[in-house]
């Protein structure tokens, strides 16, 4: 039977179960290689979610929403949770709107409660740019170095995954997959293509759908992720949430294996 997933860029929508984890990847910074001083890094994070935990993920995302906001609605539309929206104020997240002090005690507390584990690759692109005369795409890349962080330990474990990636664009969606669909079936250098097919799936998402009431929380939560990390190592900002984020990072016995910086 054919996978539907691997022809072209396929919504979560279609998934029909059978996996232990869903790992949501959003990235924060632009992955362009055209360099300046407000656009130097970029980094690409994933999300380790079981799928035992999805339905109080759920409901604790839509309590908040429907806390500080009417039926978790603004303007006809659902509420996305976008970090950076959220820490510009800008509406729905102006205290116009909402009590965005309490709003974000809340937001603080959810991360910190969330049943998750993190995997998140940052890169300096000038110095990638430097290093190499025909520096490979950076958004492929970090996917790369993301699935192999995801595949060693489902294959440790026996288990399966897919991955729900945020949309970017037809052309972008369709390259990432079939750069996605070569590892899994030949590898890389380090990695034979066995490993990788622990990943049963990959599907492309935007964070709210296209109908505008619903909204998918596992890229929510990958964007507040990545964008509060990418924040901090860039900045050294966002302390608090950074804390809590270091602490759901992937450890082995050895190390921390869930960060690399490149």
């Amino acid at each position: 039977m054919i996978n539907i997933w691997k022809l072209k860029p396929t919504s979560i929508l279609n998934y029909k179960g059978g996996d232990e984890y869903i790992i949501s990847i959003d990235e924060s910074g632009t992955s362009n290689l055209n360099l300046n001083e407000h656009n130097n890094f970029f980094t690409l994070t994933a999300v380790i979610v079981n799928v035992s935990n999805f339905e109080n993920i759920r409901k604790e995302i839509n309590c908040l929403k429907f806390k500080h906001w009417k039926k978790g609605m603004y303007k006809g539309k659902r509420v996305v949770l976008h970090g950076r929206d959220i820490r510009k104020k800008k509406p729905p997240f102006s205290n116009y709107q909402i009590d965005n002090s309490g709003f974000q005690k809340d937001l603080v507390k959810i991360i910190s409660s969330l049943p998750i584990s993190v995997i998140a690759i940052h890169i300096d692109k000038e110095a990638h740019v430097n290093r190499y005369a025909y520096p490979e795409d950076v958004y492929s890349l970090c996917t790369m170095y993301l699935m192999e962080r995801i595949s060693l330990p489902l294959n440790r474990a026996n288990s399966t995954a897919v991955m729900m990636m945020e949309a970017r664009g037809s052309k972008e969606d369709k390259h990432t997959l079939s750069k996605v669909l070569v590892l899994m079936d030949k590898g890389n250098r380090y990695i034979p293509s066995k490993v990788f097919n622990k990943i049963s799936g990959v599907y492309f998402d935007k964070q709210r759908s296209k109908c505008g009431k619903k909204s998918f929380w596992q890229i929510e939560i990958s964007d507040l992720i990545s964008y509060n990390l990418h924040r901090h190592l860039i900045h050294g900002d966002n302390k608090e949430i950074f804390d809590i984020i270091q602490s759901k990072l992937v450890k082995t016995r050895e190390q921390i294996t869930g960060l690399k910086i490149i």
